[in-house]
């Protein structure tokens, strides 16, 4: 429920303890996962609004609260590409992003972008091409997996 007083209040109660918490400025504030934003209760209550434009006016709050405790967010990218399409899809590159989102994206959040599917360098520069474009700053999260363990078993 973005824009609600109580909201604001229980992110500034997270991000107060954080910051007496931890020893490092930097605050992963996650935002990812929000698939459906603004629908449900928060349409009923104010009507139909793009993700894209409550997830940007939500961020800044964020943003702005974090830097009031001296803090420098970061967030996983992936909601900004998921909102360009019908079906949700991250690595969609024909999609483009709703114009003017980079301007509402503050400057200095960091977006971080994982990915641990992937083995092409040409898809990966791709993609760190679309964060910039969205950005001055982009972090890359990766992994290592392998589904049957490291062991091969022989």
């Amino acid at each position: 429920m973005p824009d609600l007083p109580e909201t604001e209040a229980l992110i500034r109660k997270m991000i107060s303890f954080w910051s007496k918490a931890l020893k490092s400025r930097r605050l992963h504030v996650g935002m990812d996962e929000a698939h459906g934003l603004g629908r449900g209760r928060y349409q009923t209550l104010h009507g139909p609004e793009s993700e894209s434009s409550l997830m940007t006016r939500h961020l800044k709050l964020v943003s702005s609260i974090a830097k009031e405790y001296n803090l420098h967010p970061m967030m996983w990218s992936d909601m900004f590409f998921r909102m360009t399409n019908s079906g949700h899809v991250y690595y969609d590159f024909n999609s483009p992003f709703p114009k003017g989102i980079e301007d509402q994206i503050d400057k200095d959040t960091i977006l971080v972008y994982w990915d641990y599917y992937n083995d092409d360098q040409n898809f990966y520069e791709d993609m760190i091409a679309r964060h910039l474009d969205l950005g001055p700053q982009a972090w890359f999260a990766g992994g290592a997996w392998k589904w049957l363990g490291f062991h091969s078993g022989n």
